[in-house]
């Protein structure tokens, strides 16, 4: 009896020895093996995640440095470009896009020290002919009107280079190119000047493509214009502005062939109101019968007037009265 109770006991033994190792140790479910194994596990993948995180950190600051070091280099690049241009500015030039010379004028543009004045000689007038119509048959290129400043010759900074090249900028403006395909930048670099203070290469011109951005705006100005003029005149001659709004408008509606062109003429309160809504329309037909002349569908348009009844300024001035007398062109 005695070796019976000994043998089941041995058997309990063994059986409650050999249920813990198989719960504990090959199933992992006792809290102390558990615990030692989780705590394990997580100081390993702790880490590993702090191993990852430092690689990823160590990639990105790579490229960012990489991509800083490409970018130092190509503004190098473009500076010295730019720089290489005003060396040889002793005459006007205009570049395109490849890099040619499209305009030559022997005679230079003026700058004045510590002055935003641009001197063009009368002989340059035509230049500013020619870039606007290059620009009308190019829809796609901008200009870019560059202005040097030199720090160790005048008393200014960048906002000078800016000055001089948004002057010349201004003065293209009157021949009715579009804003949005004008850029002007600044750059540095040594202005010598003569005893009367001028200088002739301070002003580098060039065409540039347009950017998908400044596409989109020049699209939105097409949309919406207004127009003023002398369409009152017996023989109507479109202007600068007209020519160049037209041939954006053609464009545009090549692209957007669905579209439909509303031309509105609008006059001062002098005269009469019957006969002003006369003056209006006949200004809004002259308009469409130019839009039509350089290829534009008849059928997209129609020309109407509102007379006096739409002013845009109270009619108490002449300048006021003149901003009235106007078309107004909306595309829809």
């Amino acid at each position: 009896m005695k070796n019976f109770f000994t043998a089941f006991l041995f058997f309990c033994i063994w059986a409650i020895f050999g249920m813990w190792y198989y719960s504990c140790v090959i199933k992992g479910l006792c809290n102390d093996i558990s615990f030692f194994n989780e705590t394990k596990t997580t100081e390993q993948t702790a880490e590993e995640l702090k191993s990852q995180e430092e690689a990823k950190l160590k990639h990105y600051n790579d490229s960012l440095e990489r991509v800083r070091q490409d970018s130092l280099k190509q503004l190098a690049i473009e500076t010295d470009r730019i720089k290489n241009k005003f060396t040889n500015a002793n005459f006007l030039g205009t570049l395109q896009p490849s890099g040619d010379t499209i305009f030559y004028y022997p005679n230079p543009l003026t700058a004045y020290k510590n002055k935003a004045n641009i001197y063009v000689p009368q002989p340059n007038l035509g230049f500013i002919t020619k870039a606007v119509n290059y620009m009308n048959t190019n829809p796609n290129t901008e200009m870019v009107v560059y202005g040097a400043y030199s720090p160790t010759t005048e008393k200014t900074s960048d906002s000078l280079g800016i000055a001089r090249a948004n002057f010349l900028k201004n003065r293209i403006l009157r021949y009715g190119l579009n804003e949005h395909r004008i850029s002007t930048k600044a750059i540095e670099r040594p202005l010598e000047f003569d005893t009367r203070g001028r200088n002739y290469e301070a002003i580098v011109v060039e065409f540039k493509h347009l950017s998908s951005a400044k596409i989109e705006a020049i699209e939105e100005s097409v949309t919406n214009k207004t127009l003023y003029s002398s369409f009152a005149q017996q023989n109507f001659k479109p202007d600068t502005t007209l020519k160049s709004y037209a041939l954006e408008l053609k464009s545009y509606l090549q692209k957007h062939p669905n579209k439909r062109v509303s031309i509105v003429g609008h006059t001062d309160f002098v005269g009469e109101e019957e006969d002003n809504l006369w003056i209006g329309e006949q200004r809004a037909k002259l308009v469409m019968k130019y839009l039509i002349s350089i290829g534009i569908d008849a059928n997209k348009m129609t020309a109407s007037s509102k007379g006096e009844s739409d002013p845009k300024f109270p009619n108490t001035t002449d300048a006021n009265r003149a901003k009235n007398r106007r078309i107004e062109i909306k595309v829809n």
